[in-house]
């Protein structure tokens, strides 16, 4: 794959996990959201965000927030599977004060306007079963009623604890989550909304948060930048729909299919540098993932032709291997994590 970069050098290591981490302010909040109005005249509130905040002492200008992917919440960011220091921490010592988001109607956010609703509870839903996820995130292969296997080379623990701990950090959604116009509505709405409240910040999403995410960012001034981490859907504008890209998945269909916005909309996110990560064995898994990678490339050239400073970095063109579906918590994030801040002061985000 040949889009994007030369490589990114690499900041100092941060400080070490036994030096204290001195916090200035941390809380909690719901942001966004519904409230809904029954017949008997009770109301009940819905569709809002959760998000918790540390604020570090002498913390840089800009904070990051960090938005979850499919069938996770903010776990993701916080600790990794064999128990270091994930981005949340890690970040916080570099100076960032830190947003966690549990998005609507997953997680601690809850409530949904919608009913309760858990996919894959009672069904065989094509990404609920450890099997599923194991492959299509490419850890290794596992068949059912098998031993999972890794990837030869893989930046994945291998313990049975660290294994455990991964396997038990989904998280259900309580109400619809698809990529129906209406929940993409609801839920950038909500992070636009903890935008406007906490004022500029830079944004950070992974997998399927692009559908959502990119309609956040054009909704909100406040959003300085954003870094997707092996995002699937993908936003474009209206009056240039993108060309079509084959899959032979018919579950993907709506993980692939292009979310058409206004061009203005679309035009504020040209005006925001973008960076998308690809982590490895993509070519292993191109039955499930080269539709993703094609409809990053579109949008990436469709963002720098009107004038945006987008770019897909594909960490093995950069001589960084075995990483899986979470670049962020893998074994190399010390190192995933250096890319980003570097990235962010190529862009004059870390003063």
């Amino acid at each position: 794959m040949t889009d994007s970069t030369t490589s990114i050098p690499a900041e100092s290591s941060p400080a070490a996990p036994t030096e204290a981490l001195l916090i200035q302010e941390q809380g909690s909040f719901a942001f966004g959201g519904t409230v809904v109005e029954r017949p008997d005249g009770a109301t009940v509130h819905t569709d809002h965000g959760y998000v918790q905040y540390q604020i570090p002492v002498n913390a840089k200008k800009l904070p990051i927030v960090m938005w979850h992917g499919y069938g996770q919440s903010a776990r993701t960011w916080e600790t990794t599977p064999d128990g270091r220091e994930g981005f949340q921490t890690l970040f916080l010592r570099r100076g960032y004060p830190v947003y966690l988001i549990d998005q609507p109607r997953r997680g601690r956010a809850s409530t949904s306007s919608e009913g309760i609703y858990v996919p894959g509870a009672n069904d065989e839903e094509f990404f609920f079963t450890d099997q599923a996820f194991w492959d299509a995130f490419r850890i290794g292969e596992w068949d059912r009623g098998e031993q999972p296997r890794f990837h030869a080379g893989v930046q994945f623990p291998q313990d049975p604890e660290s294994i455990s701990q991964y396997l038990r950090s989904g998280a259900a959604s309580v109400g619809p989550d698809g990529f129906d116009d209406a929940t993409r509505e609801v839920f950038s709405d909500a992070v636009a909304a903890l935008f406007d409240r906490i004022g500029p910040a830079i944004l950070l999403i992974h997998s399927t948060c692009g559908a959502f995410g990119w309609r956040a960012a054009s909704k909100s001034e406040n959003v300085k930048a954003v870094v997707g981490y092996e995002i699937g859907p993908y936003s474009y504008p209206i009056s240039e729909p993108p060309a079509a890209v084959p899959f032979d998945i018919p579950e993907l269909e709506p993980w692939v299919a292009a979310d058409l916005i206004p061009d203005e909309s679309f035009d504020r996110l040209a005006r925001i540098p973008i960076q998308i990560v690809w982590g490895d064995f993509l070519q292993e898994h191109a039955y499930e993932w080269a539709p993703y990678v094609a409809r990053s490339k579109q949008f990436v050239a469709a963002l720098r032709e009107r004038g945006g400073d987008a770019e897909n970095l594909f960490l093995p063109e950069i001589g960084i291997h075995g990483n899986t579906h979470f670049p962020f918590s893998d074994l190399n994030s010390l190192e995933i994590a250096d890319q980003l801040s570097a990235w962010l002061a190529r862009k004059g985000l870390d003063g």
